[in-house]
């Protein structure tokens, strides 16, 4: 016989035999009744089907099913199945039935199938593929005559041949309830795990690809910005919300690793274009991109994928799934692995950068004990550790400055007493260029280095005493040029860590009511570091140590080209080093109630209520070796007194004269005064460090909202949808200042806290009709209207104020920025829309089109001011049109396209000032360039800098010219903080007056005859800059265009084997990267990225294969930028696509049965297993009290803090335990030997200050000012000394932790009593090791002496002091002992059954003792006193404080050890609850112990201290065996 006739008998069979009952003799074909509308492969059905012979088999699946089968008796007679118990979808049934059998299973009908073999199944008149579950799918003609294509009621077509083709399969959940992506009134893209594979969509950027009007880019600092229709997270202060909520199984996470993560066992991707605001809550004003994890499944299955390809790349994927409880229990375990070489090449160190290393698991733990509970518990974890570029390449248009106020300059023109390496502001570039100017990032000229004359960290800082030996530290006026390649000094860094945590319970109320619950967790960390300038800089940028010999000892060393600084955080060169690192850390709580129905009636509803708290500190560092140099030297000359430097050890602690005291953020400070170094490493600094710029932003967020929809069917073709939601945000914003070079002062402390409220409605209204058309099989007709909302913020705080001369002149400083404002506002958008979504030519073709417009206002934007994100708002306009298709053109051709067309607009009246082009092109005025601790530039009119210069040194002869360029070898204030901090006019620095005749103090501008005087009030913005119109100008990174071709050609190659040949390309059009289109700038080319793949699958045995390459035609293309601050020179920072790759991707499919053996199978109540394995959890707190740490002047702090005594006596905060334990039953008796182990710890930080101030009296009593003491208008010189006083103070920290590992060998005897459940009594062996660990520092100054004479004050040689105290403590203490514990346990059921599992009420009591030693090692203490005597001037602030101590007192207080034998009595205690069904076991309650006089926390003596450890618990244990 030859191939075709079996297969054609069984098709005609088929056709024949459908409406018939019953099972025909062997040899016939064999047919089973069924209902006949159960034709969907998909709906899950409860077997029980025991392995036997397939023939039976297959009569127990139609009965179970009701779907009719259609098969040769001779062909499936010798044939044997596993079986399958559980629930099931159809299709994952008859693949488990069939797995082993060489048998595949053909759709005939709309509810028959029909059994045959692979070879067979290809020549029914269509060619098929066997997918992984042992079906043969239809990929040719759809046009099958035994196929009802007829229209069922309503006009809905043979959607079941659509599904058969793949064009329409997808379910999704956009509106949180699943539904035909056709049938949702939402413009939403959807894509199966292996349509992600198949495009090479490998994490969240590449969806660009596959979206219409969607962009991506990564962005400064941590963040990146999802753009859907123009709007995205151009705001990337520490306080904005992204706009594009990007969720977890339907849960939302601010902080995600949805840039890092590259996707693996997902369900499907769903993109949700347009606002979501009213399901999804807050952060979806511009859409959604939603990633649903595959579920666990009732069945054995597993999976393994490995690729490898260029750049030594390596990723590995697997996944397996375990039924734990036949039809009631499932877990999968998925994972994936990735490592390769960088994109990028580090011409300096010579190595690839930009590499991967990250690797992420998943665990999921399904439960569905019967039809109306099912519950979801998901944990994922995600780590990173490798060289990844947090941006790439820097971009610059060196700007060279060649005329000053009419006159023309050379490059490196010397003025008077200008253009030297010693001097400040050294010239007209030091002074009035900005680094880069605006230039095209595709120019060949873009690849210049910044004019190194204006680094404000370099030739500025010479005036100070920065002993630099170089003109321009770089070392070459341009970079490479290849944009992968950088120039850095230091390797990137970069680590990443997330724990994400699902727990998602749905409850049927009723049959119509479903209650559901989602609540998450989420922990992540990220820290990048790279180096600040990445441009190569030049060796010998300091003075040799032999020419600095008057320097403080130490600081510089002698190297070949010039002197080496070694820098504690950045380590010892000869060149200018800068690198900064941006780390984030955040925590994040939601839980969300949602109640749906589903009445048959027109009406249903969905309502919820939704919490959420989140919590983050974003911290932006900078490091300079130069500022650290300069930390180091002091003032210069005068460190020849002080201590030898020593780079990691060195705190200049030694010249603070009121000790480690942090500052007020109000007042001013100076910076060539005594510097607070960190001597820490760079992974460890303290945060404290006035040696390096530090960004700190800390917020925490409480949001709360009330949402519903309601859904009416107006006719049963119209429905309309209402939803509305009420939000209510709170922020609270620490503003922490940076506090660069800040003399005398400690820390970072917080100037205030801004705390913000929203309480916001947004909704949407949906009108969707299904009409009956005659060109469509089915189409769908919505239009729209949404309102969304997304909460405002808090701006960082910039700087404290400091000066560099004049003391009393700096008192001025304090102006309010024109154009930063403290916060940024909410962003709100209407949002209209009309789509169409028809399915057409019997499925072959989905044609989907929407149109839309925003009404956005107060988007919200970022600009790097002062180091840090600043958010302004702006409106704006968006309008659009989108398309996207699926198409079979042929029976093995499938084509795809989706196109998208957006236009964005600014708001009429909307205006910025352009930092890179600050002056808006008004040559009147001229950028200039403040003192180095002030980040930003200002504008000052031109003509202030046209003077008389000397022409002839000899003769002295003077002509017009540029003058005044710097505040020439120190002195006061620069042009800047003179006009815009002070208020001053800059050349007189006095306020403004017309034609002056004076001039006070150092001006830094030339004071000249017939100056006719300038007001610093008509500046612009405060002398920030013009501003520009921005109305009509486009968004950011929106390009107008985006389009997306794909097509896939299949090919039955025989033997069960296809190929799919797969082709995308994918083009988007320039676009701005700046809300400034007025320059080229600002603009992004277009570019497009071209994909193929081959894929080779044999789904019967489950191989695939794919070779493929990626981005085919090496596209390099810029898809972000960013622009940097005024004191990187105004450098821009790029961010480039992926170069192209290949490689070859195999995977390996397993398919079994319901369960693994016997693991897995439900067994009778009877059923004893011989192990069990139990793991869990603990979230505990341990009390940790030890004796307080004392040093030997505490006294002098009494009354004023008990801070040693309560930081060592508090409770440490909430920690982790893990622990597993394995018992063995044998012989299926009572008796049980168990092990078991578990660790946990914890630690914390405890710190306090206080404060007081000495009697407040005026020094100047008795002497010849006595009248200032009272006066209403004292002379500012007398004005602090009318009532003086000092502060007291006193700090101290207390560092604790805790760790302890216990030990169980247990034998447990089962105890048969009637009221209990369960019961039993064990005697447990128990080792125990506690240990814990205390580090105290203490400081303060608590002895200002200040005599109240004006003889005594002002006559005395040193009048006043104070003593500045230190002291540190070290103690490590532990406990190991073994001893006996006896535990009696029980359980009383609650409710619940055997089959569906029983919750019940479980306790134990435990007790017993430990025998073992306590061990103390107190380490050796050491204690500081300096004693600083202040001159009458330097007490009154006319004069710097003494920099060194007047006599230094250092002393080492001997630690002490102790061994001591004791014996610990511990009692222990637990409470919960437990669901057990069959052999798995999961438990939630509280335990608590504790371990009596078990650590010895005394000081000079023994002395004992109980260790409680507590704390809510969660348990999983499984049974196996038997």
């Amino acid at each position: 016989m030859n191939r075709k006739g079996p297969h054609l008998w069984l098709w005609c069979c088929a056709a024949v035999l459908m409406p018939l009952a019953g099972v025909q003799a062997q040899g016939s074909p064999t047919v089973v009744e069924t209902t006949p509308r159960a034709a969907e492969l998909e709906r899950e059905v409860r077997f029980d089907i025991p392995a036997q012979s397939l023939a039976t088999a297959m009569i127990a699946f139609a009965e179970q099913s009701g779907i009719q089968v259609v098969t040769a008796g001779e062909a499936v007679e010798p044939l044997q199945t596993p079986g399958v118990h559980g629930i099931r979808s159809i299709r994952d049934a008859l693949g488990e039935l069939l797995y082993g059998t060489g048998m595949v299973f053909v759709p005939v009908g709309s509810a028959t199938i029909a059994l045959t073999t692979p070879d067979a199944a290809e020549t029914v008149g269509e060619s098929l593929a066997v997918d992984g579950k042992g079906a043969a799918v239809a990929m040719g003609s759809l046009y099958d005559p035994d196929v009802d294509v007829t229209p069922e009621p309503g006009g809905t077509a043979s959607i079941e041949v659509a599904r058969r083709a793949g064009v329409e399969e997808i379910i999704v959940t956009g509106q949180k309830r699943e539904e035909r992506l056709q049938d949702v009134p939402i413009a939403i893209s959807a894509f199966t795990m292996e349509d992600l594979t198949k495009s090479q969509i490998a994490g969240g950027p590449d969806l660009i690809t596959q979206v219409p009007n969607m962009t991506f880019t990564k962005t400064n600092f941590s963040g990146y910005s999802i753009q859907i229709r123009g709007i995205g997270t151009q705001a990337i202060s520490a306080t904005t919300d992204p706009a594009v909520a990007v969720a977890f199984n339907n849960t939302p996470f601010i902080r995600n690793r949805f840039f890092e993560q590259e996707f693996y066992d997902l369900d499907r991707v769903e993109v949700l274009r347009g606002p979501q605001g009213t399901l999804y809550g807050r952060n979806a004003t511009a859409g959604v991109v939603n990633l649903i994890a595959a579920k666990p499944k009732f069945h054995t299955e597993s999976r393994l994928s490995v690729d490898m390809g260029n750049y030594n790349s390596h990723r590995i994927e697997q996944m397996i799934n375990l039924p734990l409880v036949e039809d009631t229990v499932a877990l999968r375990f998925a994972g994936a692995w990735t490592k390769r070489d960088g994109y990028a090449d580090n011409a300096i160190t010579d190595s690839p950068i930009d590499g991967r290393d990250l690797w992420s698991t998943r665990t999921s733990l399904r439960f569905k004990p019967n039809d109306f509970v099912e519950a979801n518990l998901i944990w994922e974890h995600f780590e990173e550790d490798d060289d990844r570029l947090r941006s790439g390449k820097q971009l610059c248009d060196k700007d060279v400055v060649t005329r000053v106020a009419g006159y023309d300059v050379g490059y490196f023109d010397h003025l008077t007493n200008a253009g030297q390496a010693f001097m400040l502001y050294s010239g007209v570039q030091a002074t009035l260029s900005q680094g880069c100017k605006r230039g095209s990032l595709y120019s060949a000229a873009s690849l210049q280095t910044p004019n190194g004359l204006m680094l404000p960290y370099y030739v500025p800082l010479a005036g100070i005493g920065l002993p630099i030996a170089l003109d321009d530290p770089y070392l070459s006026t341009t970079q490479q040029q290849s944009l992968r390649t950088i120039e850095s000094t230091i390797d990137p860094e970069y680590r990443a860590k997330a724990d994400v945590g699902l727990l998602q319970i749905s409850l049927a109320l009723t049959d119509a009511l479903t209650l559901s619950s989602e609540t998450a967790y989420s922990d992540d960390l990220v820290y990048s570091l790279q180096d600040f300038n990445r441009f190569n800089t030049a060796p010998g940028a300091w003075k040799n140590a032999a020419e600095t010999t008057d320097y403080r000892q130490g600081v510089l060393l002698e190297g070949e080209s010039g002197g080496i600084f070694c820098d504690p955080q950045l380590g010892c060169s000869d060149r200018l080093v800068a690198v900064d690192i941006s780390t984030a850390e955040s925590r994040q709580f939601s839980q969300e109630l949602r109640l749906a129905s589903a009445f048959d009636g027109p009406f249903n509803f969905s309502l919820g209520a939704n919490y959420l708290r989140y919590t983050t500190e974003d911290k932006y560092y900078v490091f300079f070796n130069s500022i650290s140099l300069i930390a180091a030297l002091g003032t210069g000359t005068s460190g020849m007194t002080r201590l030898p430097y020593v780079g990691g050890q060195t705190d200049n602690g030694v010249c603070l004269p009121n000790g480690y005291a942090p500052g007020d953020p109000s007042d001013v400070y100076g910076v060539t005064q005594c510097v607070y170094m960190d001597p820490n490493p760079i992974g460890s600094v303290n945060d404290k460090g006035h040696n390096y710029f530090l960004s700190r932003n800390p917020y925490t967020l409480h949001s709360h909202a009330l949402f519903g929809e309601a859904y009416y069917q107006l006719t049963p073709n119209l429905k309309l949808t209402m939803g509305a939601r009420w939000s209510v945000d709170e922020k609270d914003a620490p503003r922490i200042p940076t506090w660069t070079l800040a003399s005398l002062t400690v820390g970072y402390p917080t100037a205030e806290v801004i705390s913000q409220k929203w309480r916001e409605p947004t909704g949407r209204l949906v009108l969707d009709w299904k009409p009956d058309l005659a060109f469509t099989d089915e189409t769908l007709v919505y239009g729209s209207f949404g309102r969304g909302y997304k909460a405002g913020g808090a701006n960082p705080p910039g700087f404290v104020y400091t000066y560099y001369a004049d003391a009393i002149q700096a008192q001025g400083l304090g102006a309010q920025s024109a154009t930063r404002p403290r916060t940024f506002k909410p962003e709100f958008v209407n949002a209209w829309e009309i789509g169409s979504k028809n399915t057409l030519f019997d499925g072959r073709l989905t044609a989907n089109l929407a149109a839309f417009y925003y009404n956005y206002h107060d988007y919200q934007i970022s600009e790097i001011v002062d180091r840090s994100a600043f958010n302004r708002n702006f409106d704006a306009e968006i309008w659009g049109v989108e398309l996207e298709t699926d198409w079979y053109a042929l029976e093995q051709l499938r084509l795809g396209f989706k196109g998208g067309y957006q236009r964005t607009r600014i708001g009429d009246g909307e205006q910025a000032v352009d930092l890179m082009d600050r002056t808006a092109g008004n040559e009147d005025w001229v950028v200039v360039r403040p003192f180095p601790t002030y980040a930003s530039s200002c504008v000052l009119p031109a003509w202030l800098f046209g003077g008389i210069k000397l022409a002839d040194p000899e003769t002295q002869a003077r002509i017009p010219g540029p003058t005044g360029l710097g505040s020439v070898g120190g002195g006061g204030p620069g042009g800047c903080e003179i006009a815009y901090l002070n208020g001053n006019d800059p050349v007189t620095n006095l306020p403004y007056m017309p034609n002056p005749t004076q001039q006070a103090g150092s001006g830094t501008l030339q004071f000249h005859p017939n100056y006719p005087g300038w007001d610093p009030a008509t500046a612009p913005n405060n002398g920030e800059g013009f501003d520009k119109d921005l109305s009509g100008n486009e968004l950011p990174n929106a390009p107008n265009y985006t389009l997306t071709l794909t097509g896939d050609y299949i090919q039955p190659l025989g033997n069960a084997w296809m190929m799919t040949l797969h082709a995308d390309v994918h083009w988007q059009s320039k676009s701005w990267w700046r809300i400034f289109n007025d320059h080229e700038f600002s603009r992004l080319d277009d570019y497009y990225t071209t994909n193929l793949a081959a894929i080779f699958l044999h789904e019967a045995s489950g191989w695939n294969v794919m070779a493929y390459i990626k981005n085919v035609f090496d596209e390099t293309a810029i898809s972000g930028a960013f622009l940097n601050s005024d004191d990187t020179g105004l450098t821009t920072n790029i961010f480039l696509t992926e170069p192209r790759l290949f490689g070859l991707r195999v995977t390996k499919t397993w398919d079994g049965g319901a369960t693994l053996g016997s693991f897995g199978r439900r067994f009778g109540a009877d059923h004893v297993w011989p192990l069990t394995l139990e793991v869990g959890g603990q979230v505990q707190r341990v009390d940790g009290d030890n004796t307080a740490a004392l040093p030997t002047f505490y006294d002098a702090f009494s009354g004023a803090l008990d801070i040693a005594e309560r930081g060592q006596r508090a409770d440490l905060g909430w920690g982790q335990t893990r622990e597993i334990t394995l018992g063995w039953r044998p012989n299926a008796g009572p008796w049980q030997l168990s092990v078991g182990y578990r660790q946990g710890s914890l630690r914390d930080t405890v710190s306090g200050q206080a404060s007081w101030d000495t009697e407040p009296f005026c020094p100047l009593v008795g002497g010849p000012f006595e009248a200032q003491c009272t006066s209403a208008n004292p002379a500012p010189i007398w004005a602090d000394l009318q009532s003086y006083s000092r502060t007291n103070r006193v700090a101290a920290e207390m560092r604790a932790s805790e760790a302890y590992r216990l030990f169980d060998l247990a034998i447990r005897r089962d105890l048969n009593l009637d009221a209990f459940s369960r019961s039993s009594v064990a005697l447990v062996l128990q080792r125990a090791r506690l240990n814990a660990r205390t580090l105290a520092m203490l400081e303060g100054v608590p002895d200002w002496v200040i005599p109240e004479n004006a003889d005594v004050f002002f006559a005395g040689e040193r009048p006043v002091s104070h003593t500045v105290y230190q002291a540190d403590f070290e103690a490590h203490r532990s406990f190991d002992g073994t001893g006996p514990l006896l535990t009696w346990s029980a359980a009383s059921p609650l409710f619940g059954n055997l089959q569906s599992g029983v919750v019940e009420l479980d306790w134990s009591l435990s007790g017993g003792a430990l025998f073992g030693r306590q061990n103390t090692r107190i380490a050796d203490s050491q204690e500081s006193e300096w004693y600083y005597a202040w001159s009458a001037l330097q007490a009154s602030g006319f004069q710097q404080p003494p920099q060194t101590p007047t006599t230094t007192t250092e002393r080492t207080v001997p630690g002490a050890r102790r061994s001591t034998s004791t014996t610990v009595p511990m009692v222990g205690a637990t409470l919960g609850l437990s669901y057990r069904v069959n052999s798995l076991n999961l438990s939630a309650g509280y335990r608590w112990e504790r371990y009596i006089d078990a650590i010895d926390g005394g000081v000079e003596d023994r002395r004992t201290y109980d260790r409680t450890i507590q704390g809510p618990t969660l348990k999983l244990g499984i049974g196996f065996g038997g």
